[in-house]
């Protein structure tokens, strides 16, 4: 089964940033905080299968990478609304009991795979920003 986003998604999508977008903030003004969620969405995520995510994963590390970068304060080209969402999706993806809870066999991760799968698609322009910074960071001469 993939994550292919969907109606469902859009119309879910929208809910669960309103739903968790206070939270989501939080963590984006404190970056202590924020570094201990990724931490945990990074820990989580490698231990799941990772079919369900299979189309999004590459995307997804890149999106938890960005929002590295940005806490840390080395990555500011960002628009906060897409911070926000992209925060949104992780807390939502670390939180256990959401709209379809993980425990639930084949459900609970395809669910959280969807919504990553549509923030991706929907921040997809700062992604590719993002890593385009990425790379003109890797070639830049070490100081």
């Amino acid at each position: 089964m993939s994550a292919n986003p969907s109606l469902g998604s859009e119309i879910v999508g929208p809910i669960v940033i309103k739903r968790y977008r206070n939270s989501a903030e939080k963590y984006l003004k404190n970056p202590s905080e924020a570094k201990q969620l990724l931490s945990k969405a990074l820990s989580k995520a490698g231990h799941i299968h990772k079919g369900s995510f299979v189309e999004t994963w590459g995307q997804s590390q890149t999106l938890v990478r960005m929002l590295q970068a940005y806490i840390q304060g080395n990555y500011k080209r960002v628009p906060w609304q897409s911070l926000v969402m992209g925060m949104v999706a992780i807390v939502y993806f670390v939180t256990p009991l959401d709209v379809i809870p993980d425990f639930i066999v084949g459900l609970g991760l395809l669910e959280d795979a969807a919504l990553l799968s549509w923030v991706v698609q929907s921040l997809y322009s700062d992604i590719t920003k993002f890593q385009a910074w990425e790379t003109e960071q890797k070639s830049l001469p070490v100081e």
